[in-house]
This record gives structure tokens, C-alpha cells and sequence, in this order.
């Protein structure tokens, strides 16, 4: 997936990023409330699927819709973990400057790399525990929908200096008018590993047009006791609406590797995406 851009006022695109920009110019709490609502009447007609009653997703539902992240305890097993890190041992990573490298040749200055979605969707196990039961239950009802998988990701964070990258400060995502991420440690994360770091209820805050970055000084001085690193062991998985302010902490000593689901009324259209063939798809 990569984002989309604009090169003339007869492009392509522009139809996608106005959808895209629409949602975002719609600040008002209770307007956006009726849009969303009148999307899920119109998922659930064409998809024919209403929403059931809840399963057993009580504590993480509702932690989900307080706080905005909620733990789901070890979603991936030792061995599953250590088959997807087998495979993507020697597949090749990218950031977005142009370096292209495997894990083992990564240069001393690179803060963050992502592997490529041909990749991950060929990946054993990421697939299915993205379409797990308990996963897809969880995304139904915070969402009041049936889902679309509209993100899939996996990013290594390298230990080093500060760097001025958006998801190492505190920023909130707009990807659509509601979603929310299932995110995996794939390798141990303590304090000194990277945490994800987030402030517990401000994904209910007014949206806002502009998505401001905000140092760590000011988000600790305003919300205190709200802002949660969160570690967990490998294979610990939990679940983030990234309308809330959130980053990804530099690892001060050891590097890890993060994958990520975005679960979204509609698709995101800020990006540009393409089907994998079927040959990739394996396992």
C-alpha cells in the first residue's frame, strides 16, 4: 500500500482523496456521529449482514471504546512468531527515502524500514490471525459493522537518536471515519525496546482538520497519568483506535518488529492499493 497524491486537478485520484478529505473536514462530534451511522446501515444492506449480540469481547469492547487500546493478551504463539520471523528473514525492506535492504545488511542510520504487502500476505499465520473469529468479532462491534481490512503492515524500529519521523512523535491517524488497529510484538518489548506509547481517551476528543504533531513535554504536561507505554512479551497483541494521540517510542537498546491490522468502515482512500496475485499467497 502507498499513499496517493495529486499531480493535476484532472487526476485520477481526486475523487479518492476527497472522500478521504471529507471525513476529515467533518469535525462536529454529532454530524459525524449520523455519518457514521448512516454508513453502517449501508454496509450492513449491502453486505447483508446486521450485527449479532456481543460475543465474548466485553472487557476488551469496552476498555477499546474508554481508553482507545486495550490488551488482548498472546495472540501468536512462540513458534508461530519465530515461523514469521523465519520467513521474513531475508525478505527486503524499504523506508521511504529509498534504502532497500534485508534485516541482516541494514545500514547504521535507518530508524524505521516496512516490509513490502506481497510479503505479509504470503506470510504464515499474519493472515489468519487477522481474520480470526475473536479479531473479527472485536472489529463488528466497535465498529457496528462488518469490517474491511484496510491496512496491513510491518515495521521494524531500530534503536538510535530521536529522529524527526511523524510516528516516533505523538500524532493521531484519520484513515476514515472510525477504525482502529490490531498491533503484535513479533520480538520481546520492554522499556528499552520501543514501546508503543498512547494517551488513554483521546480518541474521543473533537477531531481536528489538521493532524498536529506534538512534542513529548507538552502531551505529559497536558494528560499525565493518561499516557501508557505499552509493553508486552513476544507474541502480546493488543488493540489501538489511532484517532487518539499515539507514536511509536525510538528503542533505546534493542530493535523490534511490529505488525499491524487496520480495521475501517470503508476502505481507506488515501491509499493506493493493488491485488496481490494468487502465486504469492502461500501456506
Amino acid at each position: 500500500m502507498k499513499y496517493i497524491q495529486v499531480s493535476s486537478p484532472l487526476n485520477r485520484n481526486v475523487p479518492r482523496l476527497s472522500l478521504y478529505y471529507l471525513q476529515r473536514l467533518m469535525t462536529k462530534p454529532a454530524l459525524r456521529g449520523m455519518t457514521i451511522s448512516l454508513l453502517r446501515s449501508w454496509v450492513a444492506l449491502r453486505t447483508r449482514r446486521y450485527l449479532r449480540r456481543q460475543g465474548d469481547q466485553g472487557q476488551v469492547l469496552a476498555a477499546l471504546r474508554t481508553d482507545g487500546i486495550a490488551p488482548l493478551g498472546q495472540v501468536l504463539s512462540p513458534e508461530q512468531c519465530g515461523d514469521i520471523l523465519r520467513h521474513l528473514s531475508k525478505k527486503r525492506l524499504s523506508h521511504r527515502e529509498g534504502a532497500d535492504f534485508t534485516i541482516d545488511t541494514k545500514p547504521g542510520d535507518i530508524a524505521f524500514a516496512n516490509y513490502a504487502l506481497a510479503d505479509l500476505v504470503s506470510c504464515p499465520h499474519l493472515l489468519a490471525l487477522a481474520n480470526s473469529p475473536a479479531i473479527l468479532d472485536l472489529a463488528r462491534h466497535y465498529l457496528g459493522c462488518t469490517p474491511t481490512i484496510s491496512g496491513l503492515s510491518a515495521r521494524w524500529s531500530f534503536p538510535g537518536k530521536a529522529s524527526g519521523e511523524v510516528v516516533q512523535k505523538f500524532h493521531r491517524d484519520s484513515e476514515d471515519w472510525l477504525a482502529f488497529r490490531i498491533m503484535v510484538y513479533l520480538t520481546e518489548v520492554g522499556d528499552a525496546a520501543g514501546p508503543h506509547v498512547y494517551v488513554k481517551g483521546t480518541h474521543l476528543d473533537r477531531r481536528t482538520r489538521r493532524l498536529p504533531v506534538l512534542e513529548d513535554d507538552a502531551v505529559r504536561q497536558r494528560f499525565g497519568a493518561h499516557v501508557q507505554r505499552q509493553t508486552g512479551a513476544q507474541g502480546f497483541g493488543f488493540a489501538v483506535d489511532t484517532a487518539g494521540l499515539h507514536k511509536g517510542e525510538v528503542p533505546a537498546g534493542q530493535a523490534r518488529l511490529l505488525p499491524s491490522f487496520q480495521y475501517s468502515i470503508l476502505p481507506c482512500f488515501l491509499y493506493r492499493c493493488a491485488p496481490e496475485p494468487v502465486a504469492t499467497l502461500a501456506h
